[in-house]
């Protein structure tokens, strides 16, 4: 079975270590989002998997073998830029073909690749275009293409969609997540947008600090961030500090009062006293004007901002914390509301 596993990649620049130990793998038919901040090593790591950079230390292997001797142009893995890298004095069908004699395919052979990378992006009919005349959004599909066209094992795409509009991006990424699912091409796919990782990736892999600081299934890393950089990477702003009081059952006393929140999956018990944080998550909770009670926070909205087909509500919290949900309706600037929580709306962070 196609498999890439990065074994312990140890990366220094300028005397400082960029990654420090990276681990995370991809099977057939399936995109891993690697998430990170800018300057974080997400396009370091492609470009050593690609062979275009050697590791200090650590291994790549394919279906179980060492390629860290084979070259770049053996490996047979699809790498896109985010600038594209297309030729401006060639024409489009010249581009998608490059790749293909440089690997001394046959005339025919390349005409009938090249015709169907073309025909995946629906970009038949643009061969002897040169892409001087494209859109970029039309630049980014010849740039798929010639990525696609010599079938490879992996690909591998370098924030591709960074320099589009924002219309046009939510259109290709829908297109380009369905030509991923039917090609069933394993393939990497860095980014620093969240909702765009959200979108695309099967499984999520975070990038902090030299590391893989989570990796799992996109909706396991979204309800179970496993520490509060996570938390903050993906966006998620209802964190409260506050201290245990109790273990059987977990309580934690915050400003906002005692709460009740659950652990992480397979997570060690916090010891009394212990100071810890909360993440109010506002997936399933439902704001509603009413008095205090066991199991609630208060808080004040202070922004509704609609977004097209749902506003963004932002409450202050009564220990200052600001939390940031969606809802179907607006809620007027200073309204009190308050929060009822379940156990599965609060979880404790490890540090």
């Amino acid at each position: 079975m196609d498999r890439l596993e990065v074994i312990d990649l140890y990366k220094e620049y300028e005397g400082k270590a960029l990654l420090n130990g990276v681990n995370f793998h991809v099977d057939a038919g399936e995109t891993l989002c690697l998430l990170g901040s800018s300057g974080s090593g997400k396009s370091t790591i492609l470009r050593i998997i690609a062979g275009i950079e050697t590791p200090d230390s650590g291994r790549v292997l394919w279906q179980g073998s060492d390629i860290s001797a084979v070259p770049v142009y053996q490996r047979n893995f699809g790498l896109m830029f985010q600038d594209y890298a297309l030729f401006p004095h060639l024409t489009v069908a010249e581009n998608v073909a490059f790749g293909l004699r440089m690997h001394k395919y046959p005339r025919q052979a390349i005409t009938q690749k090249v015709n169907e990378a073309l025909e995946r992006v629906n970009m038949t009919s643009f061969g002897s275009r040169h892409v001087t005349d494209l859109s970029g959004g039309e630049q980014q599909r010849i740039a798929l293409a010639r990525a696609l066209a010599s079938d490879p094992h992996l690909l591998m795409l370098d924030e591709p969609l960074a320099a589009l509009d924002r219309s046009l991006r939510v259109e290709i990424q829908e297109e380009l997540r369905t030509l991923l699912q039917q090609t069933g091409i394993p393939a990497i796919y860095v980014t620093h947008d969240q909702e765009e990782a959200a979108i695309l990736g099967d499984r999520l892999a975070l990038l902090h600090d030299g590391k893989i600081v989570q990796c799992g299934r996109t909706e396991d890393v979204y309800r179970f961030p496993a520490s509060r950089w996570v938390a903050e990477f993906l966006g998620m702003t209802g964190l409260l500090e506050g201290t245990v009081s109790s273990t059987d059952p977990l309580g934690v006393e915050t400003e906002c009062g005692l709460l009740h929140p659950q652990l992480l999956p397979n997570a060690a018990s916090p010891r009394p006293g212990e100071q810890v944080t909360l993440l109010v998550k506002p997936t399933h909770i439902k704001p509603e004007p009413g008095s205090i009670s066991a199991g609630t926070i208060t808080g004040t909205v202070e922004h509704a901002r609609f977004l097209g087909d749902h506003y963004r509500i932002e409450l202050h919290l009564c220990s200052g914390t600001r939390l940031k949900f969606v809802s179907s309706s607006p809620l007027p600037p200073g309204q009190e509301m308050t929060l009822p929580l379940r156990a599965q709306d609060l979880l404790l962070l490890p540090e």
